[in-house]
């Protein structure tokens, strides 16, 4: 649009300008105030217009500079981002992770959420206060906060800490046979809407076996209320994860390893909009090649797209995986 308005003042100033020179070459014609104030006026039009249009260009130029620094990037060039060993170490700890997730040996209980994201073993980042609560926890408690908050990561934390394990089946009998074997203090429901009916059944175990387990459940703000009539809870037994500032999630972005150029890092904190969980995985991608998808947000796009297909097919498994019968 803006192209388009200093194009429009430029003809304009071009056809006064012309009009200008038609009336000083004609003969026996006095250029009056008016024509005098006409061709000034003709001249800063254009100027206006020419001035515009420079900047333009020169945006573009910047714009081309920028990608020609996320080229450098994706070609391996020598852009700093921190510790490369350690990134290294990272991603092919995620794999590894990722692989185990996709095999047939996953327990109903583990250390490891279902879903494997980047960054699981950062450091946590403006979230000192909820991990402490949900360590010092005596009650069932519910986390609620937007996809891409840290709800994951916070239990991972807990997880790793020898506090807890993850609810990875649908399969009320296999959880309870997989607690009886484990013990574990704190049982992490990811997700809690998709899991309501096993929920249920895990309350009910411990009340007629008076087993000592927490649950500790999360969920999308949506689905708050729904989840915490399922756990029997108050509001005093929740935890909302709010968003981070700008500086806390420049310090997410730098602890995965990216840390240069100043322009993406600040890019990737226009996206994440406050949530750690989305900076740390557009982080991530930039770091395995994909700096042009996200600095242009096609990486939204197509991680949104891949969202709800799986959402959809989870949904669907669970409705059909139900339990039928007494449980353990």
């Amino acid at each position: 649009m803006r192209k388009v308005i200093s194009i429009f003042l430029m003809l304009i100033g071009v056809a006064l300008i012309g009009s200008a020179i038609y009336s000083w070459i004609k003969p026996n014609v006095n250029q009056g105030a008016k024509d005098i104030l006409r061709d000034a006026g003709a001249i800063l039009m254009f100027l206006v217009g020419l001035l515009s249009e420079l900047k333009g260009v020169k945006d573009l130029f910047r714009k081309d500079t920028e990608k020609i620094s996320i080229n450098k990037i994706e070609s391996g060039a020598q852009v700093s981002f921190g510790s490369s060993s350690k990134n290294i170490q990272a991603n092919q700890y995620v794999e590894n992770l990722i692989q185990i997730e996709q095999s047939d040996t996953i327990s109903a209980l583990s250390e490891l959420p279902l879903v494997v994201r980047a960054g699981l073993d950062i450091t946590p980042i403006g979230r000192d206060k909820e991990l402490s609560y949900l360590k010092s926890t005596d009650n069932d408690t519910l986390v609620v906060g937007q996809p891409g908050s840290g709800k994951t990561f916070l239990f991972y934390q807990l997880a790793r800490d020898g506090l807890g394990l993850f609810i990875n089946s649908t399969d009320s009998n296999k959880i309870i046979r997989a607690y009886k074997d484990k013990k574990p203090n704190l049982l992490f429901v990811d997700d809690a809407q998709l899991y309501e009916r096993v929920i249920n059944d895990l309350i009910r175990f411990r009340t007629e076996t008076d087993s000592k387990f927490i649950i500790i459940a999360s969920c999308w703000p949506s689905s708050k209320d729904k989840i915490m009539r399922v756990l029997n809870i108050s509001e005093s037994r929740t935890v909302t994860l709010n968003l981070l500032t700008r500086d806390e999630i420049v310090q997410v972005i730098n602890s995965v390893g990216l840390t240069y150029p100043d322009f993406l890092v600040q890019e990737i904190v226009e996206q994440a909009v406050g949530r750690p969980g989305l900076a740390v995985t557009l982080a991530d991608m930039c770091l395995k090649g994909d700096a042009r998808d996200v600095y242009f947000g096609e990486i939204l796009t197509r991680s949104l797209s891949k969202f709800l297909l799986k959402s959809q097919c989870a949904f669907s498994c669970f409705c059909c995986g139900r339990t039928s019968g007494n449980v353990y």
